[in-house]
């Protein structure tokens, strides 16, 4: 299973999970977090976006969100990338 997050401004706006069967799940979130709309998706896999690989300072901040010592949206503005750019790094790491 695989996904894209959709961050405007820090907060989750949408994501798609892939179930690795061809289908997915596209969710749109409130600002407040709450869901707005799930629809299911065909015809995946996902692209991935070209992201080139973390510094060593962005790749220290993804591995103190990996093990919770610091938000995703806090550390993605620290080295001032999108939030997907440290989930996809980390994704890349437990492959």
């Amino acid at each position: 299973m695989s996904g894209h997050w959709h961050y405007d401004r820090g907060v989750l706006v949408e994501s798609t999970v892939d179930h690795g069967d061809g289908t997915g799940t596209r969710t749109t979130y409130a600002a407040d977090g709450s869901v707005e709309s799930t629809e299911t998706v065909a015809g995946l896999p996902l692209a991935g976006p070209p992201f080139a690989s973390l510094d060593p300072a962005g790749a220290l901040a993804t591995l103190l969100v990996v093990v919770g010592a610091l938000e995703l949206v806090d550390a993605a503005a620290a080295i001032h990338v999108e939030p997907d750019h440290m989930i996809h790094e980390a994704t890349a790491w437990t492959l």
